[in-house]
């Protein structure tokens, strides 16, 4: 049976595994990469993909828009930022000309959508 081929989020590479580290009470995610080299010998590099569940630093400075960022093995992560985004910008007040050019550029993007998944 074929192992699907896992790519790294980071360097777009394969990888054989995931690794968590633990650090002051937080677990981080790395990529672990793993190649033979030319005498045989496997040689390990890791690649860091952020922390498990959430930037809590950066997050801070985000929660004006309701913005909880994640770490890149989060798949999901983009279509929350997005939604986020969006009730952030409904609920705050925008010049005319940022809401009209939001307002057809969400339109032409829900257009999108919709002729693609149906």
């Amino acid at each position: 049976m074929n192992t699907p081929i896992r790519v790294c989020p980071r360097c777009g590479h394969p990888y054989s595994y995931i690794k968590e580290k633990r650090v002051n009470g937080r677990v981080y995610l790395y990529a672990v990469h793993c190649v033979k080299d030319a005498s045989g010998r496997v040689r390990t590099t890791e690649c860091y993909l952020g922390p498990k569940d959430q930037y809590e630093y950066v997050t801070k400075m985000h929660m004006r828009e309701g913005l909880i960022l994640k770490g890149l093995m989060d798949q999901e992560r983009a279509v929350q930022y997005l939604c986020s985004i969006i009730n952030h910008m409904i609920n705050i007040e925008l010049e005319e000309d940022l809401a009209k050019f939001l307002i057809n550029f969400l339109k032409e993007a829900a257009h999108k959508l919709e002729k693609k998944y149906q």
